[in-house]
């Protein structure tokens, strides 16, 4: 894990052999970047907007009908909705609540 302190934030250093030389961040106040396993997997999804942009999604597929002409004499009708409709999410269905930000 790669922590990258804000500039100017207070940083605290320890050394794990004693050794001066090799000195490790033990905390900082403020955070600018975090990078887990050299950061290939892009960044962490805000669960919030994630789980609205999904349930508009949602809705729109159990709600969508069209028009539909068709050459008899019935004309023009209105399509069925789906037969099931699509259930709604939630958060904690994809949500890893080890690692929080």
């Amino acid at each position: 894990m790669l922590v990258t302190p804000k500039v100017g934030t207070a940083v605290t250093m320890g050394s794990l052999s004693g050794d001066m030389a090799e000195l490790v961040v033990v905390q900082v106040d403020h955070v600018e970047r975090i990078e887990v396993n050299g950061g290939l997997l892009g960044g962490l999804v805000n669960i919030e907007e994630l789980t609205a942009k999904i349930n508009e999604l949602v809705d729109a597929f159990n709600s969508h009908t069209h028009q539909v002409t068709v050459a008899h004499p019935g004309g023009t009708f209105t399509t069925v909705k789906p037969m099931k409709a699509a259930n709604r999410f939630e958060r904690g269905d994809y949500e890893d609540e080890t690692i929080k930000h």
